[in-house]
């Protein structure tokens, strides 16, 4: 007969104050070529928001103008759909 061993994943660990910070999440998704943007989540008011993270192809080394923008609602298919387009 085996021991019964105590398994310390069923302890739950308290939170972190980073976790308590944290309010989303992104994942590198990879385009054809050398370009990527982040794909993921906010949650804003409980409810989880889709977003999408691009780089600012119109942003040069001495523009003010912000280097990456964030879009609501961005699926992949609709991205794909975008570039086919230009």
């Amino acid at each position: 007969m085996q021991k019964k061993t105590s398994s310390t994943s069923s302890q739950k660990k308290p939170k972190s104050e980073w976790t308590d910070r944290q309010v989303g999440s992104f994942w590198i998704q990879e385009r054809e070529g050398d370009s990527s943007y982040l794909l993921g989540n906010v949650e804003i008011d409980g409810k989880k928001v889709l977003i999408s993270i691009f780089k600012n192809k119109f942003c040069d080394s001495n523009s003010k103008s912000p280097q990456f923008v964030a879009f609501k609602n961005f699926s992949k298919n609709k991205v794909e759909d975008h570039k086919s387009k230009n």
